[in-house]
């Protein structure tokens, strides 16, 4: 038995897969939408027996231009033609409809400039918000909200950890039941990523628009089915030119399949989400060094309480063997390469293997992270130490960061 059917989620969303969806495009008020279809409806009161266009199709800013202009060329044509044969009302009937024409377009303009900025205002306020996260999870829950926030019905954010996707955060401010349940369903079956289309976000660094949902096995099932979702947009978040995560969102209750603008949008927060991912890593990995540092600084008290009378002698073999010794216990901390010189004879593939050569990664890991085998990893490593002129990895590192 399928999650869906085991879960919370109510019956009704299990019968929603007939109703019909409408194609991508921009929201428009349903004010504006009203006069639109009237303004149709008019045309077809005055040329008998128009079907075209369809007064139901006009669901977004899309098919309301279209349909506008289907009707100014309508309304053109039967005046040029002296149609209908009814004369001068019937003419200047038809120049009313010209003129409701211009009317409406004027207003959907207003109400898709109105729609930018509140998006841009939101954007701008929570983007500021977002500053004051102290954390990464902290970070995945709000941008979630942000999402939602400029115009998307649902989001989802994840993280990316040795090639696997795991569901960190879910945000649907309509049901925040339903959130809670495919966050569940997520985070009980992480995926392997090489095998879906976030694979694609990976190699290539940029946001997808997905559609075909219900029939690609490409797709994290247990959390597509979970969702009910039809179509969605992904962007990835990257640190230092790595995917970390990524950003997943549709607009399920508008009953719209995404499109370019939407996945421009969530390019443009995942972007964002990925400046303040870096700072708050960074963070996370502070406050671990501050930890270490404390609880060292600690140890190294109580030793020298215990030990004050005591004179240590000097280690044997000299300073230059404690010295040594020292050296090897640093080494053994994990920590963070920074580049700070970049070689430039190297490809990006190149320095990607570089930069988690840096960080400690084996071979094994770093094919895992770049979706690639053992042996593309091996030869690039083998470039990388003819191109440093290097004789060994610690070497190449070392050039690297020099």
């Amino acid at each position: 038995m399928s999650e869906v059917a085991t879960s919370s989620i109510s019956v009704e969303r299990l019968n929603e897969l007939g109703e019909p969806w409408s194609l991508p495009g921009c929201p428009v008020p349903l004010e504006v939408l009203q006069e639109v279809r009237d303004t149709v409806r008019a045309m077809q009161f005055l040329v008998l027996q128009l079907a075209d266009p369809d007064v139901d199709e006009v669901v977004d800013v899309r098919t309301a231009t279209a349909a506008l202009s289907r009707v100014w060329q309508l309304a053109i044509g039967a005046i040029d033609a002296g149609q209908p044969d009814a004369g001068v009302e019937s003419r200047r009937k038809l120049l009313e409809v010209l003129g409701r024409v211009r009317n409406v377009e004027a207003r959907l303009r207003e109400a898709q400039a109105r729609e930018r900025e509140r998006a841009s205002d939101f954007f701008q306020q929570t983007m500021s918000e977002l500053e004051n996260t102290e954390s990464t999870e902290a970070l995945l829950q709000r941008a979630t909200e942000v999402v939602c926030g400029i115009g998307f019905d649902r989001a989802i954010a994840s993280t990316l950890q040795d090639g696997m996707w795991f569901t960190n955060a879910v945000c649907i401010p309509t049901d925040e039941a339903w959130a809670t349940e495919i966050l569940r369903v997520g985070g009980a079956h992480p995926q392997k990523v090489s095998s879906l289309f976030e694979s694609v976000m990976i190699r290539g660094k940029k946001a997808i628009c997905v559609t075909a949902v219900s029939t690609d096995e490409r797709i994290h099932r247990p959390l597509a089915d979970v969702s009910r979702v039809h179509s969605y947009v992904a962007a990835p978040i990257l640190q230092k030119g790595l995917v970390v995560g990524f950003l997943h969102a549709d607009r399920y209750f508008q009953r719209r399949y995404v499109g370019e603008p939407d996945r421009r949008l969530l390019t443009q927060a995942a972007r964002s989400v990925s400046h303040l991912w870096q700072r708050n890593a960074l963070l996370d990995r502070l406050g671990v060094i501050q930890s270490g540092l404390a609880s060292l600084s600690d140890t190294a008290t109580g030793a020298a309480d215990g030990y004050a009378d005591i004179t240590m002698p000097p280690p044997a073999g000299g300073v230059g063997r404690a010295n040594s010794f020292m050296r090897s216990q640093l080494d053994t901390y994990p920590r963070q390469a920074v580049r700070f010189a970049p070689a430039s004879s190297l490809s990006t593939r190149e320095s990607e293997v570089l930069r988690l050569m840096a960080a400690g990664e084996t071979n094994s890991a770093i094919a895992a992270r770049l979706f690639v085998t053992d042996e593309t990893v091996k030869s690039h490593v083998k470039q990388i130490l003819r191109k440093l002129h290097a004789r060994n990895r610690a070497e190449a590192v070392a050039k690297w960061l020099a």
